[in-house]
């Protein structure tokens, strides 16, 4: 009997061992399909990505030929904007117009100061208004026999006189319209 006892021992053992190699495998099967799970996610958002790079890469011909017309487009009217002096009213214009359209102003950033000639010094522009004010005492004396700037009154004695201020281009425009 002693033969059958330990038979059914060794069965007993075999069949726990099983039992065990069953339940390991199974937790393994478990943790191998979560990894799996979130690798195939991870897969399936770099494909996403890799779709939208694909997307960008055949629209960059067409931006950069809009990003050129839109330079030269920049080109043409960076002449046209005011000078530092109407800055701040310009600059106010700007965030209004932009907080009117939903967008938001990211930067502005100055261009480096520029060394202002003589000419420019006879010149003072009034912040609040914009307007350009000659100073008379820096200004050089108008050459004798200059004509006389299109409706601009005569000075006493016949000279032709100079007018007392010139309005900003913008606000001229702007007034026109």
């Amino acid at each position: 009997m002693s033969g059958g006892g330990d038979r059914k021992v060794v069965l007993a053992l075999l069949g726990v061992g099983i039992l065990c190699l069953i339940g390991l495998g199974g937790s393994l099967y478990h943790s191998k399909a979560a990894e799996l799970k979130s690798r195939e996610q991870a897969l399936a958002s770099k494909q996403q990505e890799l779709e939208e790079m694909k997307l960008k890469v055949t629209e960059l011909p067409q931006l950069e030929d809009r990003y050129q017309q839109l330079r030269t487009r920049l080109s043409v009217l960076e002449p046209a904007l005011p000078d530092s002096a109407y800055i701040p009213t310009f600059l106010r214009q700007i965030e209004n117009l932009a907080t009117g359209t939903q967008n938001d102003i990211l930067l502005i950033r100055p261009k480096p100061a520029i060394k202002r000639s003589a000419a420019d010094a006879a010149v003072k522009i009034n912040d609040e208004t914009g307007e350009i004010v000659k100073n008379d005492k820096d200004a050089p004396a108008p050459a004798a026999g200059a004509p006389a700037a299109p409706g601009a009154p005569a000075a006493p004695g016949g000279a032709p006189a100079t007018p007392p201020f010139v309005r900003h281009p913008l606000r001229q425009r702007r007034s026109a319209a």
